[in-house]
């Protein structure tokens, strides 16, 4: 369950609560009573590192398409590629 901030516009109170990610934002702030908490946006907690994650695979597509586009020989082992004429 991941966990959010909230900061209460009222007091100034920050808050942090594990919260599933169909629950409803907290609104009241219990440090001075008023329903003024806002959800702040933080940054996450883990970083997707080593290849085979959107940022890697969708930039090495788009290099190989425009290799392919511009008559470029690519490293491919068989004899029969289109490519390779």
């Amino acid at each position: 369950m991941p966990f959010y901030e909230y900061r209460c516009k009222s007091c100034g109170q920050m808050l942090t609560v594990m919260q599933g990610i169909k629950e409803k934002p907290l609104v009241h702030c219990d440090n001075c009573n008023s329903d003024s908490l806002i959800k702040m946006i933080s940054r996450t907690s883990f970083d997707l590192k080593g290849g085979g994650w959107c940022g890697t695979t969708a930039s090495n597509k788009a290099k190989a398409q425009s290799s392919a586009e511009s008559g470029a020989a690519t490293s491919c082992a068989c004899n029969a590629c289109p490519h390779k004429q």
